[in-house]
């Protein structure tokens, strides 16, 4: 299978206290998005990438990323991620796409593998890891429920889909000014069912300074 990698990477990296975009942020000198970026670069079945981002960024990751060869196109975002992704997709000619937070540079061959499998059976596919900690439902900051965890995971990316549900499915939420937090709750929200398979606890979303810390030990244990 062939697909289109959508890399929405706009952002200003307020939790970390950069003063700028958190995702060219360099560990052990290569910037965070660069090595999300080239997880896809370094995969067969992805035949393209496309990033969306900030006007003011354009520039600043063409250069970054000059000397990879599968990037199509980097577009201007829009106010929110779902616009965003919605200005990446309406340039994708492919059968399938993956979304995939910029600054998530540890995906796994191993879970790319479990999605590419599992999206060409599904349409739409998402990964995630089963939450270590009890849960809660906090209301006015009483607790009004205790959240099962067995069926209860915390959601990573890349989400995988077939682009025309993927298409219809944002066509569907801009007719009707949703407002989602995910793309597969926009799948949802269309009437489709959205699966699941393993991904890792490396696979981390870096937003703040702790992050960073996990980071660090992720490459080094790698480096080992």
């Amino acid at each position: 299978m062939n697909y289109t990698a959508i890399i929405p990477a706009a952002g200003i990296g307020k939790r970390m206290g950069l003063g700028f975009n958190k995702i060219r942020y360099e560990l052990n000198g290569k910037s965070i998005i660069k090595r999300t970026v080239e997880i896809f670069e370094n995969d067969r079945d992805c035949s393209a990438i496309i990033i969306a981002t900030g006007k003011e960024e354009v520039n600043i990751l063409e250069n970054d990323l000059k000397d990879l060869n599968k990037i199509e196109k980097i577009v201007v975002g829009g106010k929110e991620r779902q616009d965003s992704i919605y200005n990446a997709l309406v340039h994708a000619k492919t059968d399938y796409v993956f979304v995939h937070d910029a600054a998530r540079p540890f995906l796994d061959d191993d879970t790319l593998t479990r999605l590419k499998k599992a999206v060409v059976k599904k349409d739409a596919v998402i990964c995630g890891v089963k939450t270590k900690n009890t849960l809660k439902k906090v209301v006015d900051g009483k607790v009004v429920d205790t959240i099962n965890r067995d069926t209860t995971i915390e959601v990573h990316t890349p989400q995988a889909f077939c682009y025309n549900l993927l298409m219809d499915a944002y066509h569907y939420a801009r007719d009707r000014h949703l407002q989602v937090t995910d793309d597969a709750m926009m799948v949802e929200a269309f009437g489709h069912d959205v699966f699941v398979v393993d991904s890792t606890y490396n696979n981390i979303k870096i937003t703040t300074t702790e992050d960073l810390i996990q980071s660090e030990a992720i490459l080094r244990s790698r480096d080992e």
